[in-house]
């Protein structure tokens, strides 16, 4: 009889136990949602900003304009403020080596921008926008996000110009014909991305892109 009333009083401490922790972890969720719901304009605000900001490093700065090969001595300076910029969005994140996927991340974000220092003197952008919308945000994790939004983009430019996207170059030279070199072109394109975000002691930042271009129209005449 004994035993079976230490067996019952173990039996009750753990279902207490257990009980407790339920609550602990449900209590710890509810907190957690609404703390994440509190973020979510901090967080399209942080996205909205990124992009906007990305149109002063689209255009082909005025001193490289028709230039044969720029140095790195020339570039640098631009290189660094885009680094700055990076640094102000992003967190570092290694990448798995064992993985296999098609996105980006910082490392890749700094790299894309240096290769704009290698195009021919006619790849040349003169302007640049860019347009997120329907950003939607969603809880990823403890401390983490995922944003997905769609983005206008409008490009003038010359001969196979790369134009900055959220992930990679972007090349709309494919709408040139043979002799069009120097022609101004004006472009209107569409694509989709999914941003991942984390909770940093600077707020919170990306560490992950995905997405591509969906659409492109030649609006050169309109």
């Amino acid at each position: 009889m004994k035993f079976w009333k230490k067996q019952l009083k173990k039996t009750n401490r753990g279902l207490v136990l257990a009980l407790i922790l339920i609550i602990g972890v449900a209590i710890f969720t509810i907190v957690d949602n609404i703390n994440f719901k509190e973020e979510k304009p901090e967080i399209e605000q942080v996205i909205t900003d990124y992009i906007d900001k990305m149109e002063t490093f689209a255009v082909t700065p005025q001193e490289f304009l028709g230039k044969e090969e720029i140095s790195d001595e020339e570039f640098k300076p631009y290189q660094e403020k885009w680094n700055e910029y990076i640094n102000k969005y992003w967190v570092y994140k290694k990448r798995n080596p064992d993985s296999i996927y098609w996105d980006t991340l910082m490392s890749d974000i700094k790299d894309m921008y240096s290769s704009l220092q290698h195009r021919s003197k006619n790849e040349q952008v003169f302007s640049c926008s860019y347009d997120a919308r329907n950003i939607q945000i969603s809880k990823a994790g403890p401390n983490c996000a995922t944003a997905t939004l769609t983005l206008k983009m409008i490009a003038e430019y010359k001969d196979n110009a790369s134009i900055l996207t959220p992930m990679y170059t972007e090349s709309f030279g494919w709408m040139m014909e043979e002799g069009e070199e120097n022609k101004v072109f004006k472009t209107k394109a569409e694509g989709k991305y999914t941003l991942t975000l984390e909770r940093t002691s600077d707020g919170w930042k990306i560490y992950k892109c995905d997405g591509y271009i969906t659409s492109m129209q030649d609006i050169t005449n309109e």
